[in-house]
């Protein structure tokens, strides 16, 4: 089965250097749930709940907060 047909490539995932207030707006103008991180090598190192994303400062950077982020898989 191709898994790549059912994930949605919409948006562009954020950089861990991205500042807090850059996610919390993409999540007041989508209706996504989570938001893609990647590191600076553009590596995926997971998704930020959009619950998560409104507790933080807006003056923090994504890397500051990288313990929340979730790893997703598929097997």
């Amino acid at each position: 089965m191709n898994l790549s047909e059912y994930i949605l490539n919409d948006i562009k995932p954020l950089s861990n250097t991205d500042k807090i207030s850059d996610l919390q707006l993409l999540f007041n103008q989508l209706t996504y749930s989570h938001i893609p991180i990647k590191n600076q090598d553009g590596v995926y190192i997971g998704c930020v709940s959009e619950n998560d994303a409104h507790c933080f400062k807006s003056t923090e950077v994504i890397s500051d907060i990288t313990y929340s982020v979730e790893g997703f898989y598929v097997r």
